[in-house]
């Protein structure tokens, strides 16, 4: 297999990238990294690197959303199967600029799906909980036929792609599948998303800001349960399906802000309230059980172990 793996100097991506080359040891799938190097792969961009070299890996710099670099990607390495990390991410960039998004997550993402249908490719698009928008986690049951309702302009341009992904099964018989996850935390990644960014602030003494009320609720799942997750459903989930990935935990973000600056021995007085996010999801919460069921997947890693073993490292950092 030739695997185009498209954002895989991200977060996600390059640690799906690690997992099945350090813990799955998988030898006989070739991967190729194709990313555009934003900002967002910054996060110990050396190391990346230096892994992706010492283990064969190539990286070119490129963007989904040109159509000719994507194709020539594929031509010149072989292709014959794409999983697209490839995103933007950040709910509050995709508020004041969400141009990008449209591009990168909409676009971009029907690039990859029309190389995939013109060379005949199997394709898995990553997607998001935020996809179903905010959620009562008292009645509603959020499995994969749960209604559309996104909040943002990112989560809005995630759900398009799904939509797409799923016509161009649905039309041209195109291999697709799809997983919506939940949050993700571990290494590597940007100190602009909450767990990295609480991290970042307490090391810097900096406030710590807390939209709202911090009542929010969210699912976290450690980054390696996610990627594998991804590899089952890539390897054996059915062509033309969405697969939740979710965890049991579920805690609202001043509960977490307060256990990270507890585990750092470091002051709740950092906390700072400021006004609320436009448009603020109160609570994501997935059904995960069409994944446990036919593929059998399973979270392996807790939050409180995982957690613990991120602000270890973060601590000798």
């Amino acid at each position: 297999m030739n695997l185009m793996i498209t954002g895989g100097l991200g977060f996600i991506g390059f640690n799906f990238i690690q997992y099945l080359r350090k813990d799955l040891k998988i030898k006989n799938v070739n991967l190729f990294i194709f990313d555009r190097m934003t900002y967002a792969t910054y996060n110990h961009f050396d190391y990346k690197w230096d892994y992706c070299y010492e283990h064969n890996i190539p990286v070119i710099q490129g963007n989904i959303c040109n159509e000719y670099e994507v194709n020539k990607f594929i031509e010149k390495y072989n292709i014959d199967s794409i999983i697209n990390f490839a995103a933007e991410t950040h709910v509050d960039n995709s508020i004041n600029g969400p141009k990008i998004f449209i591009e990168t997550n909409v676009l971009g993402t029907t690039n990859l799906l029309n190389a995939a249908n013109k060379f005949n490719l199997r394709f898995h698009q990553i997607s998001t909980d935020e996809v179903y928008g905010s959620v009562d986690p008292n009645n509603d049951i959020v499995d994969e036929n749960f209604k559309y309702n996104p909040s943002s302009p990112y989560s809005s341009s995630k759900a398009s792609a799904d939509l797409i992904a799923l016509s161009y099964f649905k039309t041209f018989g195109t291999k697709v599948t799809i997983s919506r996850c939940t949050n993700n935390y571990g290494l590597y990644q940007h100190d602009e998303k909450l767990i990295p960014k609480v991290i970042h602030h307490i090391k810097n003494s900096i406030s710590i800001p807390v939209y709202g009320n911090g009542m929010q609720l969210r699912n976290w799942i450690h980054v390696k349960d996610h990627c594998d997750g991804v590899w089952k459903i890539f390897m054996n989930g059915k062509i033309g399906e969405i697969y939740n990935i979710g965890s049991d935990t579920l805690i609202t973000n001043i509960q977490l802000i307060k256990d990270i600056i507890h585990h750092l021995d470091a002051s709740e007085s950092l906390i700072s309230f400021v006004k609320d996010r436009a448009a603020h999801d109160f609570c994501y919460h997935l059904n995960c059980e069409k994944i446990k069921n036919e593929l059998g997947w399973k979270q392996q890693i807790s939050f409180k172990d995982g957690l613990n073993e991120l602000l270890e490292f973060e601590d000798e950092e």
